[in-house]
């Protein structure tokens, strides 16, 4: 566990707001250079942009800045503690004919700081560099890729006085065997414990989050202006709390169902061999990333298919392609922005639960006050069922949707933002799999 990266991650979940945490502890005498520039890079199958803080400031792309970069600090807050603890066990049993295999597993990880007081650290003559900047072209390429761009960093939020951030992760797990063999029985035990203290003790001005605004598009024309950005696409949809009403939510839903309504069209074999290779690598998520980060961009900007992760969009039609490949782009997005859990909910579904599921998801739309009878739903989406959880958001007859555990903190997505991915991914998946 990167202790210093959790623990901002966690300060940025808690705060809210726009800001992005600086999960690099080397990062931070970068981020208190007044002109610092990010680069913000934009994959267009993930609804959050990643952040990567350059070596570049202002000045290096224009020789030099005729102002000076003001700065204002004000304090954000006089102390802010994490005190986390979490804890998880489990075990899976099973065998075939003779073979008897049993795994148990439990982890525990922690996580303790104490930071403040906190300084915000605004830059408050922005109107001012950007007429600077208008005045002339950008002198040095950094030689960004074609999804990236340089922002600007206008904020920093800093520590004041020295901090210790102490953290432990801890795994322990087991796995026994046995093989009946007449007379006998033979067996095998295994386990594997692992454990992982750590402890860093940090100088005051550490920078433990930012915003930036666009910087690219300054020079372009005089009514340009500079672009607020959030830390993630999903802030400004899913972890915004307006959506936490339900209207709010049935009112956004149709224009994705347009979107994805291409896929209802694909011939049945592409669609059925597009629904295999999909619930294929929704299994695991390094799988799901590996497909996202390495396959798909690589197919996208060069054509060329890495043969080690089947590729989804070999599986479309030649003609026509643009709104096959819109849709496409759209449900992976979407499932990308889903909890774990989730994932792996869509990725084991029988067709009968996924169809119930759609059927719940038209029933929220049509009379979300009458939903279906419990003992009418598949055992896995019945109370106690291991998909329930699916059931009770989509059943929820409730105009204000509510958080009843750590969902903002865990995923960022708030339970309206979770009711709308879960409908668009759904909806989507149906399409493919009737």
């Amino acid at each position: 566990m990167d202790s210093f990266a959790e623990a901002t991650k966690r300060f940025v979940h808690h705060v809210k707001g726009d800001l992005i945490p600086n999960t690099v502890f080397h990062d931070s005498n970068k981020l208190l250079d007044p002109t610092r520039l990010v680069v913000k890079i934009k994959h267009w199958y993930s609804w959050n942009p990643q952040y990567r803080v350059s070596e570049f400031k202002l000045e290096d792309l224009l020789g030099d800045i005729p102002r000076q970069a003001e700065i204002k600090t004000s304090l954000l807050m006089d102390n802010f503690v994490l005190d986390i603890e979490k804890r998880q066990t489990g075990n899976v049993e099973g065998g075939i004919l003779q073979y008897l295999c049993k795994v148990v597993g439990q982890g525990c990880m922690k996580l303790k700081c104490e930071l403040g007081p906190i300084s915000r650290m605004e830059l408050i003559n922005l109107t001012n560099l950007k007429t600077d900047i208008k005045r002339r072209k950008m002198i040095c390429d950094p030689g960004l890729k074609k999804n990236e761009k340089l922002v600007l960093v206008k904020e920093r939020v800093v520590t004041n006085r020295p901090f210790s951030i102490e953290g432990s992760d801890e795994v322990d797990a087991s796995i026994t065997g046995t093989i009946n063999i007449p007379p006998g029985q033979l067996g095998a035990v295994g386990g594997n414990l692992r454990k992982e203290n750590t402890t860093m003790q940090l100088l005051e001005k550490t920078v433990l989050a930012y915003k930036v605004q666009e910087l690219m598009e300054l020079n372009v024309n005089d009514d340009d202006e500079l672009e607020a950005d959030g830390g993630t696409l999903s802030a400004e949809l899913i972890s915004d709390e307006s959506i936490n009403c339900l209207d709010k939510v049935l009112e956004a839903l149709p224009d994705f169902e347009g979107d994805l309504q291409p896929l209802a069209s694909l011939p049945k074999q592409t669609k059925s061999s597009l629904f295999g290779e999909l619930r294929g690598i929704l299994k695991d998520r390094p799988t799901f990333q590996r497909f996202l980060e390495d396959t798909v961009e690589d197919w996208r900007q060069s054509g060329i298919r890495d043969e080690s992760v089947g590729t989804l969009l070999d599986h479309l039609p030649t003609e026509p392609i643009e709104c096959s490949y819109v849709a496409t782009e759209l449900l992976v997005s979407v499932l990308d922005a889903l909890p774990n859990w989730a994932l792996n909910m869509l990725a084991n579904c029988s067709s009968s639960e996924l169809q119930t599921l759609n059927k719940l998801v038209e029933d929220l739309k049509t009379n979300h006050s009458n939903p279906l009878p419990s003992e009418t739903l598949p055992p896995k989406l019945q109370e106690g069922g291991e998909y329930n959880w699916a059931t009770q958001l989509l059943c929820s007859a409730s105009e204000n949707l509510h958080d009843d555990g750590n969902l903002f903190l865990e995923t960022g997505i708030q339970p309206g933002g979770l009711l709308l991915v879960l409908c668009i991914a759904v909806q989507g998946l149906t399409f493919l799999g009737s």
